[in-house]
């Protein structure tokens, strides 16, 4: 019997996983997701008043004054925050696209290299086995 490959084996795993926990998983990233949100919420509050401060400091101006100053200085950061991206966007999708086929073209053919020469005993006992936990699984989850 051939050996089963690794990464067939880490994504089949990594499914099972997320499967038997996918509440559990679902519930921790949006705990992190908003935990990074309101640090990024903090860290743009601290850029505005400290720029706020600055300007009023160096120009000399008021409140009400440095607070429109800076709010264009922070739509201009943004504009070109916006444009660099746009620019990115592209190369970015293309290099997540070939990562992509690379990845699940060697996985699959990882996967042909075990099932192939199994035997039809050996690829029914597969099949049977996996359907059997899969029914077994839905008794943990449902």
């Amino acid at each position: 019997m051939p050996k089963l490959p690794y990464r067939f084996l880490t994504v089949v795993v990594s499914l099972l996983f997320v499967v038997m926990f996918f509440f559990d998983i679902l519930d921790l990233l949006l705990e992190v997701g908003h935990l990074l949100l309101e640090v990024l919420e903090l860290l743009f509050e601290v850029f505005e008043f400290l720029l706020d401060e600055i300007v009023e400091h160096l120009f000399h101006t008021d409140k009400s004054t440095s607070q429109i100053i800076v709010f264009y200085i922070i739509l201009l950061l943004f504009s070109l925050f916006a444009f660099w991206f746009k620019r990115k966007l592209p190369r970015m999708f293309r290099k997540l696209r070939t990562g992509w086929c690379e990845f699940w073209g060697k996985t699959g053919d990882d996967f042909l290299d075990f099932w192939q020469p199994l035997t039809l005993l050996n690829k029914t006992l597969w099949v049977s086995g996996t359907l059997t936990f899969l029914y077994l699984l839905s008794f943990l989850l449902f």
